[in-house]
């Protein structure tokens, strides 16, 4: 079994069946986010959506998804993988937390053992896409020292054509 990364104050757990429910629950609390970052709701397939979604060139076997734990209570999801954009890169497709559990350092805890764990599996860098216009997301990524590299513009379900900043920080 691969190790998770472990946060200091949250557990990340791989994602099993029985997280489905909770997780579902957890987007649709995340309404703002997907709003902010889609221009839609989220659906009601959101966990299958997450299964399914894999970078550009990605390999699924590359693919880590854990729930984020509090103690007892599922806070969050984080969807990694390795091999994108570039080979060896280790990716963070998305990092989620409960609106109730963000501004608290978190996230940053939670990024700083997703830095150790791909470090700990040889990735030169660690990178995430986070949409150009979305403030509170750049000024969060930024402040943990990553970089804008270049952007992409993709089509978005509410937006249309959407440029997003590709990110990344050297782990060397």
């Amino acid at each position: 079994m691969i190790e998770p990364p472990a946060p200091q104050r949250t557990r990340l757990v791989p994602l099993a069946e029985t997280h489905a429910p909770p997780l579902q629950s957890l987007c649709e609390a995340c309404r703002e986010f997907y709003r902010e970052t889609t221009g839609v709701p989220p659906g009601p397939s959101e966990i299958e959506n997450l299964l399914a979604d894999v970078p550009p060139h990605g390999d699924r076997r590359q693919k880590r998804l854990w729930v984020i734990f509090h103690q007892a209570i599922l806070i969050g999801i984080a969807d990694c993988t390795f091999g994108h954009p570039e080979q060896g890169d280790f990716w963070i497709g998305l990092l989620l937390l409960h609106p109730d559990w963000r501004g608290q350092g978190l996230g940053s805890d939670i990024v700083r053992a997703l830095m150790d764990y791909a470090r700990r599996n040889d990735a030169p860098r660690i990178g995430i896409g986070v949409k150009a216009d979305y403030r509170a997301a750049q000024v969060f990524w930024r402040g943990l020292g990553f970089a804008p590299v270049t952007q992409q513009r993709m089509d978005l379900p509410g937006f249309g054509p959407t440029l997003f900043d590709v990110m990344m920080l050297p782990l060397g």
